[in-house]
C-alpha cells in the first residue's frame, strides 16, 4: 500500500492528541486528484 495524501495538525505528537482529536487538515497528493471527480455526487464515502 502506499500514501495518497499527508494529514496535517497541531498535534506532533500522538500521545498528546486530545480524545476527540483535533482539527486537521489532508493534503492529497496531485497524481491522486482526478480520483475526486463529482465525489459531492456521493452520499458515503
Amino acid at each position: 500500500m502506499n500514501p495518497i495524501a499527508v494529514v496535517r495538525c497541531a498535534v506532533r505528537d500522538s500521545k498528546a492528541m486530545p480524545p476527540l482529536g483535533v482539527p486537521a487538515r489532508l493534503e492529497l497528493f496531485p497524481q491522486y486528484e482526478p480520483g475526486l471527480y463529482r465525489l459531492e455526487k456521493h452520499s458515503h464515502i
